[in-house]
């Protein structure tokens, strides 16, 4: 995946020695990966948070976690 807008702000305010608002970045990052710019794991790296913590929040949010249909997930465990 190649870098996105967010990870761009991202990194200009590190080098900047400047943080967004966690309520502003926890809106940029979740849009970020609703719209499929970053992946689950990026957007938890960007959050500072632990994948399952990112995939509750994006629960809450609204936000499908996982593009499966049901039939494929239902595939994927059965397999586990």
């Amino acid at each position: 995946m190649e870098p996105s807008a967010v990870q761009e702000v991202v990194d200009y305010l590190d080098r900047e020695g400047r943080r967004l608002p966690r309520p502003v970045l926890e809106a940029l990052v979740l849009s970020a990966f609703q719209r499929a710019q970053i992946s689950r794991g990026r957007a938890a790296e960007l959050l500072g948070v632990a994948l399952e913590e990112f995939l509750k929040l994006a629960s809450a949010e609204g936000i499908p976690v996982f593009d499966q249909t049901p039939e494929e997930l239902a595939d994927d465990l059965s397999r586990a």
